[in-house]
């Protein structure tokens, strides 16, 4: 495999990926011992040859279509950046954007010392989403458990050959005309989407979009319930007749708001809406053994102020139907067929982006149980990994232009985790702090917690 073209989705990331706002995915592993350097830089290079889009590098080709490229010599590997103590623990590595032109796919920021060790894994979405990250530093730990061991890695078998499958996302032309009446059932939202006012978490002017990356970015914070509260979330879920993640949904839509009148910004107008961006992998049975690769898709939730501040139970199930109504008409193929259509033109998707006005309130991301099936040893739920042991694990999506708040979910030893990102160049620190705090409120609340533990 020498080349394979950019998916309009994929397309579309690298041609709105900016040094101010980069297509960032983040990951901040916790472990209590020491980490080896060169052991994790032999498990990096071994997952790196595992995964192919890992060691690929963008090129454009005719007619301006963009194509992941790989060396004649399949041993051949860019060299992903391992930075070690090159930052202090607890505080935020100084990321900049990834160049996937000289094959800068991710890195990873090590600060090892007294004892612990912290891990920040940053990549770009371009080439990979959340699930495709997580399994990718799944291999990881794998694989620096084995090196420390000195056994083989025991990875589960991949096939490079499903990355060429990877924008059909099961569908071909068959499958689409059969799907037609289905997918016409998004046609009312896409003019729903375009109709709506949508509000900025803070009101706000992005930056010019060719300025790096300032001091303190990016501002990452998580809170983790007990086992105890999580379960409770779960139950709390269950009794709604729902999901955990349409629970979550809801309570960010209260929380927002909640946080937005705080700060002076209340919702007051009917003609405009929290919206919240949401990933939705798009994933076969077969892609079990499809390489680390971004196959996702993004659908969108409104809700204005006056269903916010109605009743409760009313809103998790007006969120509960129209997710299922995604689900079961399979309108998550609605925003990849947009950029297909797009995409036909060359260079469309790159002027585009750059015309976009496109704005969010936040994105909201759950990965669930992303390393579950990970074949280490395990005490109370915390992998050993080496000599060391897996305390905490957490998840960030990206922010973008006028989406300055974006929260992954992800639940690990039994714990949900929330975790924060916002832009320190328009929100302060103490009103992330508060939005974090108001959000694991909610959801306390919803589970009929007092209050979260701390």
């Amino acid at each position: 495999m020498r080349s394979l073209t950019l998916t309009p989705f994929e397309e579309s990331l690298y041609t709105d990926d900016w040094p101010a706002y980069p297509w960032n995915i983040l990951f901040r592993l916790r472990f209590a011992g020491e980490l080896r350097r060169d052991r994790w830089e032999q498990a990096v290079a071994a997952v790196q040859l595992r995964h192919p889009l890992l060691r690929a590098k963008v090129r454009r080709g005719l007619f301006g279509r963009f194509h992941w490229t790989w060396p004649a010599d399949p041993a051949e590997r860019t060299d992903i950046a391992v930075h070690w103590n090159e930052h202090a623990p607890g505080a935020s590595p100084p990321l900049q954007r990834l160049t996937l032109e000289e094959g800068a796919t991710f890195e990873t920021w090590a600060a090892v010392a007294g004892g612990r060790s912290e891990f920040v894994f940053h990549f770009h979405h371009a080439v990979v989403d959340g699930i495709g990250a997580a399994r990718a530093i799944a291999d990881m730990l794998i694989a620096y458990d084995a090196a420390v061991r000195g056994i083989a890695p025991e990875w589960n078998e991949l096939d490079p050959r499903r990355l060429a499958h990877r924008g059909k996302y099961g569908y071909n032309l068959g499958k689409l005309i059969r799907q037609a009446k289905k997918l016409s059932v998004g046609l009312a939202g896409v003019r729903q989407f375009l109709g709506r006012e949508p509000v900025i978490a803070v009101p706000h002017e992005p930056v010019e979009r060719m300025q790096k990356l300032p001091v303190g970015f990016p501002s990452l914070r998580a809170h983790a319930f007990s086992v105890d509260e999580s379960q409770a979330v779960l139950k709390a879920a269950r009794a709604g007749g729902t999901t955990v993640n349409n629970l979550l949904a809801r309570d960010l839509f209260l929380a927002l708001h909640t946080w937005r009148e705080r700060l002076g910004l209340g919702d007051t107008n009917s003609d405009q809406w929290i919206r919240l961006t949401v990933p939705m992998s798009m994933r076969s049975p077969q892609d079990d053994a499809t390489p680390a690769a971004n196959i996702t898709t993004m659908v969108f939730l409104d809700r204005n102020a006056a269903q916010v501040t109605g009743d409760a139970a009313t809103l998790l199930r007006g969120v509960h139907d129209e997710m299922e109504v995604i689900k079961t008409n399979d309108l998550g193929m609605i925003f990849l067929l947009s950029l297909r259509l797009t995409a036909l033109i060359p260079g469309m998707l790159a002027r585009t982006s750059r015309k976009q006005q496109f704005a969010c309130t936040a994105g909201l991301s759950n990965l669930v149980r992303p390393l579950e099936t990970l074949p280490l040893e395990q005490a109370d739920g915390r992998f050993t990994v080496g000599d060391a042991r897996l305390d905490d694990f957490e998840f960030y999506p990206p922010l973008r232009p006028r989406i300055c708040v974006s929260i992954g979910i992800v639940t690990y030893a039994g714990r949900l985790r929330v975790c924060l990102q916002t832009d320190p160049r328009f929100i302060s620190e103490a009103d992330a702090t508060a939005l974090l705090s108001t959000y694991a409120a909610q959801i306390a609340g919803s589970a009929g917690l007092s209050s979260p533990e701390q």
